[in-house]
């Protein structure tokens, strides 16, 4: 196992990206041999932190790689019987050990991962790696991993800050060379002493040198923390750039990743054409927009400069953002990918919205084993909403109880709190003794797919 954990904006995610595309050449130039490691490659986010999702993920990865892996996994994973993901990933290893060609299992930005189940199942995934599967982990923190046991027996490569910081020359290098800087051994020496070789810091400072004519003076009253690089993004990188450009950054920055279409949608500009020159623009003026696919559609914001676009958005147009993610689920809910829907209703705090589009989702989450993950959104509603939504509430309670009461001991002694919370709410949204249904309420809303409908069945809750 190689672990590359390092802070935001090290260069953690380009270092790797620079050795994928070193194989690629050397691939393209026939020297790989048939024995040589191939690369799968997994970017995450957020709403990967369910364990469905990320192993569907991941499989997903390395069947690019080698298309016959993982069918047998797969329909284990999106069994209705909820097995246990060691059965689905003994599996999965039983084939790629069997594999002829070795693998290299590369997951980036793996910080986004806490939920346990995944963190449990990576654990049985490292204790049993058959050696023609090598797993590299990029990370902003160490993971919740037996990494010392691991040191010791000597199956660790590790990279961290102090490897991937840029040495003075290096950012001589960089400044001078790829930004074509004409500074002063000095004032390379200040920005290279007060970024600490970081090479975020170093870019950012470098986009705002380039508009400065006095390099001095500027590298002078440079400060080399991440506040103070997180304001000159907002002073003196988007302050410049023309105010319908502006308005295209902020409003999209609600976006963990994003096409033309997406953001022609947020925006509401008058065709995808538009947004997709925009993008361009961006790409071409290197603000920090990083493309996910090599036909340069879909892309996403670099961390750092995504973080100060959303400050920047909160304080300047707060009654924006509400409106942006309604938006944006409207866009992803025309798709059916209730995934991205519903967390955007539920970020937009419309929950009426995100409840009717859990109903919608309910029956294809629960089809394929997503039980937690809806069980987390349904009862993150207040209990307005759920009162409104009640047999939504009923169905999700139900199967992720079923689905504790099938899990592991360790998970299942793990659970048994917020199974006793989830039923707590439910008894006080239920009717009490003295109060019946709606006589309105027809039958076939009880019946209905087990539970996906609404029907405002508490006598506490006003409509």
């Amino acid at each position: 196992m190689t672990l590359i954990s390092a802070s935001a904006g090290s260069g953690k995610t380009t270092l790797l990206s620079a050795w994928a595309a070193s194989k690629r050449g050397q691939e393209r130039g026939g020297r790989t041999q048939a024995s040589e490691q191939v690369l799968a490659w997994l970017s995450l986010e957020e709403l990967d932190d369910d364990p469905i999702r990320f192993w569907d993920l991941v499989i997903a990865a390395l069947r690019r790689c080698r298309p016959a892996l993982g069918e047998t996994a797969l329909t284990l994973l999106h069994s209705p019987q909820s097995l246990p993901l060691s059965i689905c990933l003994a599996a999965l290893l039983q084939e790629v050990e069997q594999n002829a060609q070795d693998l290299i299992l590369l997951l980036d930005d793996y910080h986004v991962i806490s939920d346990q189940t995944i963190i449990d199942s990576m654990l049985f995934l490292i204790e049993h790696l058959p050696t023609s599967l090598h797993l590299v982990l990029i990370s902003r923190t160490d993971p919740d991993l037996p990494l010392s046991r691991l040191r010791v027996r000597g199956q660790l490569l590790e990279i961290r800050d102090q490897d991937l910081r840029f040495s003075k020359p290096e950012a001589a290098s960089f400044l001078r060379d790829a930004m074509s800087l004409p500074l002063s051994e000095d004032n390379v020496s200040t920005l290279s002493q007060r970024t600490e070789g970081w090479i975020a810091g170093l870019h950012l400072a470098a986009l705002s040198l380039r508009k400065r004519p006095d390099h001095a003076a500027f590298v002078k009253d440079f400060a080399g923390t991440h506040r103070h690089l997180l304001d000159y993004v907002q002073q003196d990188i988007l302050a410049p750039l023309p105010e319908s450009l502006q308005n295209f950054l902020l409003q999209t920055a609600i976006l963990p990743r994003m096409n033309a279409a997406l953001c022609q949608a947020v925006t509401e500009a008058p065709g995808e054409s538009e947004s997709q020159q925009r993008l361009q623009a961006l790409e071409q003026a290197n603000l920090f927009l990083v493309p996910l696919d090599e036909q340069r559609r879909w892309y996403r914001y670099h961390d750092l400069f995504r973080e100060a676009l959303l400050a920047r958005l909160h304080s300047s147009h707060p009654q924006l953002v509400p409106l942006l993610h309604l938006r944006a689920a409207r866009f992803y809910e025309a798709r059916s990918e209730w995934r991205e829907a519903i967390t955007h209703a539920l970020a937009a705090s419309d929950h009426v919205y995100a409840a009717s589009l859990m109903e919608l989702a309910a029956g294809s989450f629960w089809s394929r084993g997503e039980t937690k993950t809806l069980h987390s959104w349904v009862f993150s509603l207040p209990d307005a909403v759920l009162c409104e939504h009640l047999y939504l509430a009923l169905g999700a309670a139900f199967r992720f109880f079923d689905a504790v009461n099938l899990s592991s001991q360790e998970i299942y002694v793990g659970m048994v709190t917020q199974v006793e919370h989830t039923f707590t709410r439910l008894e006080a949204l239920l009717p009490t003794p003295h109060t019946r249904l709606r006589q309105e309420q027809p039958h076939r809303e009880i019946s209905k797919a087990e539970g996906y409908g609404s029907s405002s069945v508490c006598s506490n809750c006003e409509p």
